[in-house]
């Protein structure tokens, strides 16, 4: 990866887009008027995201204009956490690794691939008593440090699913563990300009998860 010259805070990154953007109304300034009072500007962008709450609110406040808008809802969604258009669905090479026998279920300890050569480690519960097909679940167990992945350490989470019937996917998320990785680069590192370039931490989260159902 290429390395930047400099790196900018959040706060001058937001004010360079400002000017690009807004360079006649800038030219017009008394430049000692521009302020970089972080408390003020986070005053603004609170009230920005209360105004946007309630224009979202008078948008889709009702159930017949949630199932007009729905096709055009799930289209922004995917376009904000990057996975829109959607990855090809490329064969998931899935292998399970061993099977740890319980009284009461098995655990399948697999791994696949959400896209070509990248690994997902998961630990898939299946109940021993009860009528096939099982309804199922995909569950993200968020980060921990333990050496096998997070799927390790939240078992008594997932435990309960499959002593109640259900199929249960565990799946580790990225960055610790067995899928390592850098996922909190913005809010651990101040890896703010991602976004500028596109880097979505939580869209290969959900398209794990999708391929996971896949």
């Amino acid at each position: 990866m290429l390395k930047r010259p400099f790196t900018l805070s959040w706060i001058e990154s937001f004010f360079l887009v400002l000017v690009l953007f807004a360079s006649p109304l800038v030219a017009q300034l008394d430049i000692e008027t521009i302020s970089l009072d972080t408390t003020r500007m986070n005053a603004y962008l609170a009230l920005e995201a209360e105004k946007l709450e309630r224009e979202a609110w008078e948008r889709i406040n009702s159930r017949e204009k949630l199932q007009a808008e729905k096709e055009a809802l799930h289209k922004e969604f995917l376009y904000m956490i990057g996975l829109d258009p959607l990855p090809a669905r490329t064969p998931l090479h899935p292998a399970v690794v061993r099977t740890v026998e319980q009284k009461e279920y098995t655990i399948e300890v697999l791994h696949f691939q959400s896209i070509p050569r990248f690994y997902v480690t998961a630990n898939l519960y299946k109940p021993k008593k009860g009528k096939e097909p099982f309804p199922a679940v995909i569950w993200g167990p968020g980060h921990s440090s333990h050496p096998c992945g997070a799927k390790a350490l939240r078992q008594n989470y997932a435990i309960p699913w499959v002593r109640n019937g259900y199929i249960c996917m565990v799946i580790d998320p990225i960055q610790v563990a067995e899928v390592f990785g850098v996922h909190r680069g913005v809010s651990a590192r101040a890896l703010r300009h991602w976004y500028a370039r596109g880097y979505t931490p939580i869209g290969i989260e959900v398209w794990n998860a999708m391929r996971a159902v896949d």
